[in-house]
């Protein structure tokens, strides 16, 4: 992710109110527009699906095994690409493959394959913490990024996480997936001066802080224009990633190039009506 400094962003909307940024910014101003700053961020930082606030990680429902933790009776784990529960007391160290004292998740009705918006573990270690989530945007069965056409797996999102269900095309449900996610935003205070803050909203962020600063104050129209300085600001971005770099299609914008009705097709999709008034030239 391409950064700024929180600083410099607080820098520019208090130039955009009048403010010297030069010199030492009142405590007061500076938390008002430390608070103006965190909700505009939140806002454009959850507002479009920003390659770069986005990530994708391989993800697992449960930790991985430890043969030198002590476990209790209802512990879940994964291990050897399988999930197991201590249905029994055992001794320390007892493989989950012993079924004496373990069960395979396969044989029951309860598990739950769910990833918590707070993971406390990794794929790659069990007390590491995982990236925080803000929103579930996709599961795949394979990776994406290396897999053209990964395969989509359903799932919905509760008050602590997704649920992970089948695949599209299958009833099999994956031990393991990859998740496609935006990263929680960051919120910032007085003291986040040297901090790292995403670019891509730098702009935005700016102006519409300094049109909130500028309306609580009661300067309306410098307000309203700041607003809009703050909307081109954002749009110039996202027709960056979509138009100059072709990352992204809003579902909304998209255009059918041959639509099932001649009306349809006259009206969305200059190639398919070209093909129309060809089709009634030769007739």
């Amino acid at each position: 992710m391409r950064t700024v400094t929180f600083q410099s962003v607080l820098d520019g909307a208090a130039a955009r109110i009048g403010l010297d940024p030069t010199q030492t910014i009142q405590a007061s101003t500076a938390s008002a527009l430390t608070e103006y700053i965190n909700t505009r961020t939140r806002f454009a930082w959850e507002a479009y699906k920003w390659p770069e606030l986005s990530a994708i990680e391989k993800r697992q429902f449960r930790p991985t095994y430890d043969a030198a933790a002590t476990y209790a009776t209802g512990a879940e784990v994964f291990y050897l690409g399988n999930y197991y529960r201590k249905t029994a007391a055992g001794v320390v160290g007892v493989l989950p493959t012993v079924t004496a004292t373990w069960t395979s998740a396969a044989t029951l009705t309860d598990f739950v394959r769910s990833i918590d918006f707070d993971q406390t573990f990794t794929a790659a270690s069990g007390t590491t913490a995982a990236t925080p989530i803000g929103e579930v945007m996709h599961v795949y069965r394979q990776d994406p990024r290396v897999v053209r056409y990964a395969e989509r797996v359903n799932f919905w999102v509760t008050d602590s996480g997704a649920i992970v269900g089948p695949t599209q095309f299958t009833n099999a449900s994956p031990n393991e997936v990859y998740l496609e996610f935006t990263i929680r935003p960051t919120m910032f205070n007085t003291s986040s001066n040297a901090a790292d803050f995403p670019r891509v909203i730098s702009e935005y962020v700016k102006f519409a802080s300094a049109a909130d600063a500028l309306r609580e104050d009661g300067q309306f129209d410098k307000a309203a224009y700041m607003d809009g300085l703050a909307t081109d600001a954002l749009q110039k971005e996202i027709d960056i990633i979509e138009l100059k770099q072709g990352q992204t299609r809003l579902q909304g914008a998209r255009r059918d190039l041959f639509p099932s009705t001649p009306m349809q097709r006259a009206s969305s999709s200059p190639i398919a009506s070209q093909l129309d008034k060809a089709n009634r030239g030769q007739r």
